[in-house]
This record gives C-alpha cells, structure tokens and sequence, in this order.
C-alpha cells in the first residue's frame, strides 16, 4: 500500500525571512546588546579623536626647549 499524499502546497522559507523571525523573536535580548556595543564603539571614536587631536599640539619655540631641557642635561 501506498501512504496517503498530503494535499497542501508547501511554502519555502527563504533565509532572509528566517533570519528575520529569529531578530523579532529575540529583539529583547538582542537590542540591549546592539546598543552598547554602538556606545562602546562611539566612545572609542572619541578618545581615538581626541587621541589624534592632541598629538599635534604646536609648541612654540621656547616652549619647546623648556620642554627639552633635562635631555640635553644628560
């Protein structure tokens, strides 16, 4: 005997749609996470700017032999 034929049309499923029911179903978890992971990225943008920004300080000229002053000492 033969099995019994099923009558409805399976859908397919593509993966975006997956990936999709996946983020909505854990949105909760995932969300909290996503927003300190973009703080923690913003405020490593900050201190790699303000990094920059102050290795390029201009010193004047007097300035800069004070400065240098105990390595001509030695």
């Amino acid at each position: 005997m033969s099995s019994p034929k099923s009558l409805h049309k399976v859908e397919e499923v593509s993966v975006m749609t997956m990936i999709e029911s996946f983020l909505l179903q854990h949105a909760t978890i995932l969300l909290p996470i996503v927003l300190f992971v973009l703080l923690c990225f913003i405020i490593a943008l900050a201190i790699v700017v303000m990094d920059i920004t102050s290795a390029h300080v201009v010193m004047v000229e007097s300035g800069n032999y004070y400065n240098h002053l105990q390595d001509c000492i030695q």
